[in-house]
Formats: structure tokens, sequence, C-alpha cells
């Protein structure tokens, strides 16, 4: 145990503190500026945003077509500079290209379904171009990290996340759920300009079309191949959640029991950001060691992991036992029905955040991303078949049952893969 901590004390030293400080501090600025709303407005108005946001949150994750995760990769491994300066050119055109057809797609979706309602269709007209905004600035971001640029890429995330706050806060009084959707857009924006100037000022900012070559026909497809399936393997973060509401609002057409669930997932789901800003941090610290050192490799996975067990269990335990008063006092007694479904999304935070998380980007990180799609899509079709059979028996409590147990299949297809993996490649060395 004394090495664990000596480790986590290390990495705390080294930039760790300010990405985590980054992930709380945006967590609760967001989670607060949500609350608020929340609070006073009508269920069935906060519903309908519900239903529009989550129809949206299917497309977020192929935003860029998941080339900001592909760089954060390939740019972390031991390449020229020229070599890096190719790939950021090449994806960020083509990233910003993909963005431009799924803008387009959002808008098409979006006349669709202002015939079944014409507020969920006005809000999802209203997000169709987030996907441009967003992909910059998270694209930016992660160039920052890439560069161990931490104490950087944890202010900008900072401020992205205060602008957030204060424009909710001015505007929702006049607007509504209508400012979620201002502050996105402000806050992509805000984030992606002072990415830049910081990369400027620290001499870090050599991204040049002018000096860029065509990448080979390899090279493409392997950045494509890489990009695409990660993008689909990220989607597990999401996709139960966003599977549990789909769901939902089939059988039950009722926007009261939309807003119940979303309000029992929006702490364990911004809890999350604790494994993400770990797994963000190590990412190419893992990269670098996979490739030079594997036994030394295997020695910070196994380090990695009991940090994570340890500190998402403190806080799923805590979550756990305060249920009730986190909800009354956080949402008010109109969500008290939503405390059995919040204790059930935690256990399944502690599942998903102490294991699936960490061994899902091992496996990317391994480039093995056809075997995370191969999980991702069986995930979604059992996570579709138990919820409907749970649902049905249980209502909302259903759908926090099925997502418990498709965390714990994902989980082990992961884990059974990674040691298999493992003993195969050691006996081939």
């Amino acid at each position: 145990m004394r090495g664990i901590y000596q480790k986590f004390k290390k990495a705390i030293e080294d930039g760790l503190l300010y990405i985590l400080t980054n992930g709380f501090f945006t967590q609760v600025i967001a989670f607060l500026s949500s609350t608020i709303i929340i609070r006073y407005l009508p269920k069935l108005e906060y519903g309908n945003y519900v239903n529009a946001n989550n129809l949206y949150s299917y497309f977020t994750v192929f935003v860029g077509m998941g080339f900001a995760t592909a760089v954060l990769q390939f740019c972390s491994e031991s390449r020229s500079q020229k070599e890096k300066n190719d790939i950021y050119c090449f994806t960020l055109i083509e990233g910003t290209i993909f963005n431009i057809v799924l803008c387009l797609i959002i808008i098409i979706l979006s006349v669709f379904k202002w015939g079944d309602s014409a507020k969920v269709g006005q809000y999802l007209l209203m997000m169709s171009c987030l996907p441009l905004f967003s992909y910059f600035s998270s694209y930016f971001q992660v160039v920052l990290r890439i560069k161990s640029l931490n104490r950087e890429y944890s202010f900008t995330g900072m401020i992205n996340a205060v602008a957030v706050f204060a424009i909710n806060i001015l505007l929702s009084r006049i607007f509504g759920v209508v400012s979620l959707i201002i502050s996105q857009y402000a806050g992509s924006i805000i984030s992606m300009v002072i990415s830049i100037l910081y990369l400027k000022k620290t001499g870090n900012y050599d991204i040049s079309f002018a000096t860029a070559r065509r990448l080979d026909t390899g090279d493409k497809r392997s950045l494509e191949s890489y990009a695409l399936l990660g993008a689909i393997t990220n989607f597990t973060s999401n996709i139960l959640v966003l599977i549990d509401i789909t769901c939902l609002g089939m059988i039950s057409s009722d926007p009261q029991l939309l807003a119940g669930y979303k309000v029992a997932s929006v702490i364990p789901s911004a809890m999350l950001f604790i494994s993400s800003s770990m797994v963000l941090y190590y990412y190419p610290k893992l990269v670098h060691l996979y490739y030079e050192n594997l036994e030394v490799f295997l020695a910070e996975l196994k380090a990695i992991r009991i940090m994570f067990v340890i500190i998402n269990g403190v806080i799923a335990f805590g979550l756990f036992v305060f249920a009730p008063i986190i909800i009354a006092l956080l949402f008010g007694n109109q969500y008290k029905e939503s405390v059995g479904i919040f204790r059930l999304l935690c256990l399944n935070y502690f599942i998903f955040s102490s294991y699936r998380k960490l061994y899902g980007n091992i496996i990317a990180l391994i480039k093995k991303v056809k075997v995370n799609f191969v999980n991702t899509a069986l995930a979604g079709i059992l996570n579709i078949v138990l919820n409907f059979f749970f649902i049905n028996k249980y209502g909302a409590m259903g759908a926090a049952v099925a997502t418990i147990c498709v965390s714990i299949f994902t989980t082990a297809f992961s884990i059974i893969y990674f040691h298999m993996f493992l003993k195969k490649f050691k006996s081939s060395i």
C-alpha cells in the first residue's frame, strides 16, 4: 500500500492534481448550473429537454469521427515533430468535414422529431451545430495534454466551466432550458480560443498546414480505423444511461419519469470525471511504457487499478449511504422516488469507473479497438433486451438494474480478453 501511495503522490506532483481539479471544478459548476434550472423548471419542460439532449448525445460520441482520441494515441507515441504535424492537420480537416455532415443529420432528425413534439424538435435543432464547436474545443485540449501542459489544460477547462455557469445564471430566468444550449456553444468557443492562446504563449503551437504533407494511404486507414472504432468504444461510457432513457421513453410516454431517472443519473455520471481524469493523465505514459518495457507497464497498471478501486469505492459508498439526503437537498422532495435508482447507479458507477473504464482504454492502447467495438455492440444489444424486460417488470428501477448487468458483462469481457492477449503476447516473445 505504501508503494501505491508513493505512486499516487508522485502523480499528483507531476500534474495529476491539475487534471483532477479541472474535472472536479468542471463537474461541480456544470452540476450547480443544471441544478438551479431543474429546481424551478416544470418537470414537463425539463423532460422535453432531456428527451432532445438524449437524442443529441447519441451523436456527440461521433463528433470529429473520434479523431481527438486518435491524436492522443498516435501523437503520444515516439514520432518526429513533422509526422505529428501531418497527423494534426489531417485529423483537423477530416474531423471538420465529418462534423458538417453530422450537423446536417441532426437537423434532419430535428425536423422529423418536430412532428412528434415541437419542443423536442426545437431544442434538437438548436443543438445541431454544436458538433463543430465541441470538436475544436476537445481537440485543442487534447493537444495541451499531449504536450504535458497539465496546468494550462486544467485552467482551460475551469474557464470553460465558469463561462457556462455564468451564462446559465444570467439567461436561465429569461430563456429557461434554452440557456443550457446557449452555454454549450459559448463554453466550447471560449475553451477553443483559450487553448490555442496557451499553446502559442508556451511556444507549443506547432501545427502548420503550410508544411504538412499528405499521409500515405496506409497511415490514413490506420488513423481512420482507430478513430472510428475508438469513437464507438467511447460510446460505452454514455450508452447505458442513454439507452435506459430511450427505452423508458418508448415504454412510458410520461416526461416526468424521464426527468426522475435523469436526476438519479446526474451525480453518478458526473463522478466519472475521476477515472476519466486519471486515465487522461496516465494514458501517454502507459503508451510509452507498453512499447518500451512490458514488465514496468504491467506494474504501473496494477498500481493504477488499485488506486481506482480505493478511490471509487469510497465515493460510491458515501453516495449510497447518503442518497436520501443528497436527492432531497439538491433536487427537492419532488424527486424522492429517485433515491432507489440513484443507489443502483452508484453501484454501477463503482463497477464502471474502477474496472471497465480502465481496461477499455488499455485495450485501445494496445490498438485492439475492434475488440472494444465488439464489446460495445454486444453491450448495446444486451442493454436493450434487458431494459425492455426489467422496465416492464420494475419500471424506472428496472432500467438501473439492466445498466448494472451490462456493466458487469462489459467489464468481464474486457478483463478476460486483456489477460488472454497478454498470455499470448508473452509466449510470442
